[in-house]
């Protein structure tokens, strides 16, 4: 009885970890006053080939919209800038990963290409709600499309990639052998 409960307390905390780890939003302290040019704040690191992608991004987006502020902080250099990223990551409850943008007082984490992330990032920049993407390419599946498959099926297919994980495949292995 003891061992499965554990089980299921390890499971419960990897399921954990994995939802948190999530690029996303949360919301932090408002970054800006009404009336105030739009202000984006980018936390990088040298090396980091998704901070590369989101600055790519942003060099992008500041010469369609020469209105734009944008600063950024490199949390590598910068120590305050590494702890102002925690304090903004736990008080918005999110994991702090790289990139992250600070906009309109929102933290959102991580940065995938244009196409998605930088796509929902605009939109959040012109006020409007964040669209979630409808195409998703999948390992071994290709492109999967939710309008073409149906919700349905779409979430099955995603549910049996996403449910193949093999870290946590070890880790059961590892706990069934234990009791």
């Amino acid at each position: 009885m003891r061992a499965s409960v554990v089980g299921l307390v390890l499971t419960l905390a990897l399921a954990a970890g994995q939802v948190a780890g999530l690029p996303g939003a949360a919301q932090a302290a408002p970054s800006g006053a009404p009336g105030e040019l739009p202000t984006v704040e980018l936390f990088t690191r040298p090396g980091c080939v998704h901070c590369a992608r989101a600055r790519a991004w942003l060099d992008d987006l500041r010469t369609r919209r020469p209105e734009l502020r944008v600063v950024e902080h490199d949390v590598e250099a910068d120590l305050e800038a590494r702890h102002r990223l925690r304090r903004l990551a736990a008080e918005s409850e999110v994991r702090p990963a790289l990139p992250a943008f600070l906009i309109a007082g929102r933290l959102y984490v991580g940065f995938d290409d244009a196409a998605t992330t930088g796509a929902r990032l605009e939109a959040v920049l012109g006020g409007a709600a964040a669209e979630a993407p409808r195409r998703v390419r999948v390992p071994l599946l290709g492109t999967l499309d939710v309008r073409e498959l149906g919700l349905p099926l779409f979430t099955l297919l995603l549910g049996l990639v996403d449910g193949f994980n093999p870290c946590a495949m070890w880790v059961l292995l590892f706990l069934s052998r234990s009791s």
